[in-house]
């Protein structure tokens, strides 16, 4: 065999085996990539989904967890192949899903267990079947973590494209090393080394997810641009369709995002109403149960004293009964007024029901509190309602109050409240108009 020949033969040689590297090289970057894309839309889509869900799952709002999910998986999730999404409670309980039948079903497979105390999470598995499964987790937090959202992606189409993308390279591979074998080793630089390296380079680059990456023009004619232009043509409809999406999820993201705010506006709209009396604009006997309960713990942890006033509007039957309904409900908001203003920031009024209202006053103890009583019982009394003098005894609108005092009197709500109640019945049979406290019990 002749120089010229075995020159040739080892020239196609180190061809083929250059070649062969290089496309091994396009096809496990190009793998690489399409299967990180799939990850990375599919985080994206749980954490578009996990905003809207977090209020929703905290009030454990079971339909609008629903309805968030069927408006999600209406949506065009452009090339991913879902399986199922899955919300799970912090306890690992389904509470809504993409199959209705796994509703109240508890978690029990290794991933959903790991997912639930993990901040994210992605696994890899094949199903029974042998189809390739992507699963995905992403935590549901609005201040606490409520729970987590949880997604199957299958592959098989990621797979399947992966595989004709290889093909296609191979194919061509198998050409260009076809058409080089003919070529003097002379052309060998020129025709062969540069342009594989522009490719490996480019290849390369959008492996670490640099999308925007092209392989340079080459010679015209030759097949390793042709192989370039391929390249260039099948990166940019991944970046195109990763641009698409990610448009996609921005829209569906702000959207939510909105529709989010607008939730815990009203959310905070109807507590706010749940805790306010309707005809005063005090709190109302839950809220002040509420208060009562913690400014207990708090004054246990402190030491500090407060007290608790029971108030009762005098003869409020007859004023009503004379000025008819709206006239007492004209009286009732006018002493709730009063009240308020005539009372700290740090202290508490609500209306306990009918013409009773109720006070609690922080850092206050019992004497302190029977001057704060008689500033309000003169302040209604010398206030002006119509009609007063027709109707009332003495033809003025008073007040009766009772009060108890924490620790010296009683330690707990339940027992402040009897005894303020006992001190106002004190007060309303002792003739009315005045502040009662039981002395006996400061000791």
């Amino acid at each position: 065999m002749g120089l010229q020949a075995r020159v040739t033969l080892l020239v196609v040689g180190l061809v083929i085996l250059v070649q062969a590297g290089w496309g091994l090289s396009v096809m496990r970057a190009n793998s690489n990539l399409m299967r990180a894309e799939a990850e990375r839309r599919g985080i994206q889509m749980l954490k578009a989904l996990a905003a809207p869900c977090a209020v929703a799952l905290a009030n454990r709002e079971i339909e609008t967890l629903d309805a968030i999910l069927a408006s999600f998986t209406e949506e065009d999730l452009t090339g991913l192949d879902l399986i199922s999404i899955s919300i799970l409670s912090a306890e690992g309980k389904v509470f809504a899903h993409t199959d209705p039948s796994q509703y109240g079903k508890q978690a029990n497979d290794p991933f959903e267990e790991t997912a639930m105390i993990s901040d994210q999470q992605v696994e890899l598995r094949k199903a029974s079947s042998g189809e390739p499964l992507l699963l995905l987790s992403m935590p549901i937090v609005a201040g606490l973590r409520w729970g987590t959202a949880t997604a199957v992606l299958s592959l098989a189409p990621v797979e399947r494209q992966i595989y004709q993308h290889s093909r296609r390279v191979l194919l061509l591979s198998a050409l260009f090393s076809a058409l080089v074998g003919l070529l003097l080793s002379s052309l060998l630089q020129r025709s062969i080394l540069r342009p594989l390296d522009r490719l490996t380079n480019t290849a390369k680059s959008i492996a670490k997810g640099q999308l925007d990456a092209r392989v340079p023009p080459l010679e015209r004619g030759d097949e390793m641009a042709m192989l370039g232009d391929v390249f260039n043509e099948m990166v940019e409809q991944v970046e195109g369709q990763t641009r698409v999406l990610e448009g996609k999820v921005a829209e569906r993201t702000y959207q939510l995002r909105q529709t989010n705010l607008e939730l815990q506006s009203a959310v905070a709209q109807l507590e706010q109403l749940a805790r306010t009396d309707a005809l005063t604009g005090l709190d109302n006997h839950r809220a002040f149960q509420e208060a009562l309960a913690f400014e207990i713990d708090r004054a246990q942890r402190t030491g500090s004293p407060l007290s608790l006033m029971m108030i009762d509007v005098d003869h409020f039957k007859s004023y009503n009964d004379t000025h008819g309904h709206p006239g007492g409900d004209r009286v009732l908001r006018t002493v709730g007024k009063l009240l308020r203003n005539q009372l700290r920031s740090i202290d508490r009024v609500a209306r306990y029901g009918g013409e009773e209202f109720v006070v609690l006053l922080l850092e206050t103890d019992a004497i302190q509190a029977e001057l704060v009583g008689e500033k309000l019982r003169i302040a209604i009394e010398k206030e002006k309602f119509a009609g007063e003098e027709v109707s009332q005894p003495g033809g003025r609108l008073t007040i009766s109050a009772g009060l108890a005092s924490f620790p010296r009197q009683a330690t707990t709500g339940e027992a402040l409240l009897d005894l303020a109640d006992a001190a106002l019945y004190r007060a309303k049979h002792g003739g009315r108009n005045q502040v009662w406290r039981d002395r006996s019990r400061d000791q």
